[in-house]
């Protein structure tokens, strides 16, 4: 048998909304349609609908719009990045907090939510899910040598959502993580110049999931605001 599950819609401009939804198939093959109908009014005019962009995943949630022809296809990682005063004109090197939601849609190893850089490993803060490692990790990387480690002590679960709240200040960094904390009071903040979401340096260690939120204060939020944050 086939249900539905997790039917969603979205407003967009110009009067189009953003359908989706989950099909379950309990047991053995199963179907899922999907149509679009157009209704009568009380006047007697006939509404138009238009439907763009129909789009089947094997996956358990929508990603953005994957373009195809005659066949499926693969698509390329989502990564964002922003770099020169794209980038400095918002980010603040003195202290901020770092705030993410996302899903982990399966474990391939190293999983980078986020890194903040200077082009390099060798000066960086990141967010990372690492399944051959303790899990979640932030750390900060400052001249080549890793000054604070914030590794998670609350494990993921794929398809879930997860809330980190990262907060940075010279000798003071912390992060939350679904309200559990974990802080280092000792390192240096490493100088940076660009960013990327979805992937490390270099576009490496690509997320396997889907970022909700990102979100960056220019301000170090306090410890207890950080896990109230990741409620």
């Amino acid at each position: 048998s086939t249900y539905f599950k997790n039917i969603k819609r979205e407003q967009y401009q110009n009067g189009w909304y953003r359908f989706s939804c989950q099909i379950i198939a309990n047991t053995g093959a199963g179907t899922g349609n999907f149509s679009a109908s157009s209704r009568i009014d009380i006047e007697g005019g006939l509404a138009q609908n238009y439907v763009w962009g129909i789009q089947i995943e094997l996956n358990a949630f929508p990603t953005s719009y994957i373009p195809t022809t005659s066949a499926q296809v693969t698509r390329t990682a989502d990564n964002a990045s922003m770099v020169g005063t794209n980038f400095s004109s918002w980010y603040n090197q003195s202290e901020g907090t770092i705030y993410s939601e996302w899903i982990l849609g399966g474990d391939n190893i190293s999983n980078s939510v986020y890194s903040i850089s200077d082009g390099s490993a060798s000066n960086l803060m990141r967010s990372r899910y690492n399944s051959a490692g303790t899990g979640i990790d932030n750390a900060v990387i400052t001249s080549g040598a890793t000054v604070a480690v914030l590794n998670a002590t609350n494990q993921i679960t794929t398809y879930s959502s997860y809330k980190n709240a990262m907060a940075y200040l010279v000798n003071d960094f912390a992060r939350a993580a679904n309200t559990v904390l974990v802080t280092d009071n000792s390192g240096a903040i490493p100088t940076v110049n660009q960013i990327n979401i979805g992937a490390s340096v270099g576009a490496v260690e690509q997320l396997n999931g889907h970022i909700k939120t990102f979100k960056f204060f220019s301000k170090r939020f306090i410890n207890t605001y950080l896990e109230s944050l990741t409620q």
